[in-house]
């Protein structure tokens, strides 16, 4: 579950996801989906709200410049956290 997504992406699509750093999808996929997940799967709790999306493919620029730079905070705090 911590693999990208690449079906039926475009190219400039794929080019957005990997260019997402691989610590921010491993981060999402840790706290906000996989929660998600089990409150919506496993707890049944159906009124948690959509999943809020990690790629937004109208992005630009300075919104994967942010990514990285959200990437560079992450590793200066002790345990990514």
């Amino acid at each position: 579950f911590l693999e990208t997504e690449t079906k039926q992406r475009t190219i400039k699509e794929l080019g957005y996801v990997f260019g997402v750093p691989t610590r921010i999808h491993i981060h999402y996929q840790l706290f906000k989906a996989l929660p998600w997940w089990v409150n919506r799967y496993v707890l049944f709790r159906r009124n948690s709200g959509p999943l809020e999306p990690l790629y937004r493919f109208e992005a630009t620029h300075s919104q994967v410049d942010q990514l990285y730079a959200n990437d560079k905070e992450l590793r200066r705090t002790p345990n990514g956290q």
